[in-house]
């Protein structure tokens, strides 16, 4: 199930790094933070009340304290999709609000005592703590999703670029322009 929830993460990841404007897609990580940090929340308390503490509880047994600690697992690591893939729109949603900046170190330093992700899962954990500034950042961190070609960042336009495509809009325009036939002042008599 686990498995199957990344995949969903992953589709929905491509599908807005697909999306044409940049409004859209602030919009739709805004949406999907807004959902993701609601759930982190509630597993959080329900989590701390039921007394689960990573790596020395047993796995959970009552129902509702396994299904919490699974959407938190699950959210914490399609947060990390969202920190590496769009960070320029994510720290525009999370620098400024204290309470997730809080939520969101909680739930990873809850996250990485579990000991229940795979090595892929992890090295996004990882990457997303330092993305995110949770731990010290490795000299040689870069986070590799920023321009990976099929998802969100299109490459940055220079200003050398600019008028290059500029020109090519306006000789398009002008090709558009030249419509068939037209009316002239010169009569052809019968």
């Amino acid at each position: 199930m686990f498995r199957t929830k990344r995949k969903e993460h992953h589709q929905i990841v491509q599908t807005l790094g697909q999306m044409q404007t940049d409004v859209k897609r602030y919009k739709a990580v805004q949406i999907l933070m807004d959902q993701i940090f609601k759930v982190l929340n509630e597993s959080r308390i329900t989590l701390t009340s039921a007394g689960f503490v990573p790596s020395i509880s047993p796995f959970p047994t009552e129902e509702t304290t396994r299904e919490q600690l699974s959407l938190l697992l699950e959210n914490v690591l399609f947060l990390g999709d969202l920190a590496l893939f769009f960070p320029d729109v994510f720290h525009r949603f999370y620098d400024k609000d204290q309470q997730r900046r809080t939520l969101t170190s909680w739930s990873y330093s809850f996250a990485a005592e579990t000991e229940f992700y795979d090595e892929k899962s992890l090295e996004i954990l990882s990457l997303m703590a330092q993305e995110l500034n949770l731990i010290e950042r490795s000299p040689s961190f870069h986070n590799p999703y920023v321009f990976n070609g099929n998802h969100a960042k299109k490459p940055a336009v220079t200003v050398d670029d600019l008028p290059e495509q500029t020109l090519k809009k306006k000789s398009k325009e002008k090709i558009k322009k030249k419509r068939g036939p037209g009316l002239s002042g010169s009569r052809i008599e019968l």
